[in-house]
């Protein structure tokens, strides 16, 4: 079983985000208990890597799933929560294995972490947010 989400609160706000990307462990249980198919990935990378080619309403029925599983409302943030929650410069090494095709294990990068707590915002993959006017992933 992969290991919980941990969620951070975000001060002055109304909203915690996940302290790192949602990795290949974790998509990989959902996808089992959900009937889905994983996304393409490479056999190379690590399972505790971040999820890639994740649509993103696959992103978002992750959320609902994960969501009763735990027995919470969880959703994707919007661009503005996301941004609220990332570190204001970019960090000097990226997550990016060097000489390998791939991202490195969430948190690998303490130079990544966002004041609140946060990883791998910046120099990593991309993240899915909902969109601000309330139509849908984006």
């Amino acid at each position: 079983m992969a290991k919980p989400i941990e969620f951070i609160y975000v001060p002055g706000q109304a909203v915690q985000i996940a302290k790192y990307a949602t990795t290949r462990a974790q998509y990989r249980e959902f996808c089992e208990a959900t009937n889905r198919k994983l996304p393409p990935w490479p056999e190379d990378w690590d399972d505790q890597c971040p999820a890639t080619n994740v649509t993103a309403f696959d992103a978002e029925a992750y959320c609902v799933w994960y969501g009763e599983k735990i027995g919470k409302t969880v959703r994707l943030p919007t661009e503005a929560e996301l941004l609220a929650v990332m570190p204001e410069s970019c960090p000097k090494t990226d997550s990016w294995e060097p000489g390998k095709k791939g991202p490195l294990p969430v948190g690998s990068v303490p130079e990544s972490v966002s004041k609140y707590g946060h990883y791998d915002l910046l120099g990593g993959v991309w993240e899915w947010t909902a969109a601000d006017t309330g139509e849908g992933p984006g």
